[in-house]
């Protein structure tokens, strides 16, 4: 028979396993009524979740949208090409080719990189990378232009986007919407510049528009607002 110590032992582990429980069904039960109190926003929040996923998703897969030649590394072996003074290494890379007229081939690559990775680049299994490619002595070769960044940048620029909605909601898709006309306009101000129009010109126009209309959006057109436009353009 267990002595009165091992009974009393018992009795807090299960005293402190139904307070797990009663905390655990308390935040089930606090989320479920939210949940019903809040039914539109948290389905407007999914569907908007999963529209970014599925965007994220067509960025990792938009191969065929480049006419640069893109290769996803599907194995690396590195080695030490050089041990004195700083350390460079050499990778060989085996990669498929996503795009273009060697689509789904195999391709050997070389890449050559140094410890500090101030002036060179490491590959790992997974990156995707532009190359340039030929056949030569009936052998598909290429050189390794650079690393195809998209992802990594939608992928942050989403997450930006997720959170200004969530916590900022109107304002944060004004701050979004702001964001979007001043990319349009910025990539409207490098057309003309290349088209031969005047820098200084493109400038100034482009900072009054910028700052006009990310006003007039972010706190509506009023005297206020006006006298920011006013101020931000004179200084």
């Amino acid at each position: 028979m267990p002595d009165k110590e091992y009974i009393h032992i018992l009795c807090q582990a299960i005293i402190k396993r139904l307070g797990y429980i009663y905390m655990i069904t308390k935040l089930i039960t606090t989320l479920i009524n939210f949940i019903k109190s809040h039914i539109k926003t948290v389905l407007l929040y999914s569907v908007l979740f999963f529209i970014f996923v599925f965007v994220y998703i067509g960025v990792c897969n938009n191969y065929s949208f480049y006419d640069t030649t893109i290769a996803k590394v599907t194995s690396v072996n590195t080695k030490v090409a050089t041990s004195q003074g700083e350390k460079k290494y050499t990778q060989t890379i085996y990669a498929t080719i996503k795009n273009g007229q060697y689509k789904n081939e195999t391709i050997n690559l070389t890449n050559t990189y140094s410890q500090s990775l101030v002036y060179t680049e490491k590959f790992y299994k997974g990156n995707d990378l532009f190359i340039s490619a030929k056949h030569k002595d009936n052998n598909l070769t290429g050189t390794i232009l650079g690393l195809k960044r998209d992802k990594s940048i939608v992928l942050i620029l989403l997450i930006v986007i997720y959170l200004l909605l969530v916590f900022c909601k109107s304002r944060g898709f004004l701050s979004v919407f702001s964001l979007i006309i001043n990319i349009v306009i910025f990539s409207i101000a490098l057309k003309l510049y290349s088209d031969g129009y005047n820098l200084l010109l493109i400038c100034s126009l482009a900072m009054i528009l910028f700052s006009t209309i990310t006003l007039i959006i972010i706190n509506g057109f009023n005297r206020k607002t006006l006298a920011s436009v006013i101020s931000t353009i004179t200084c």
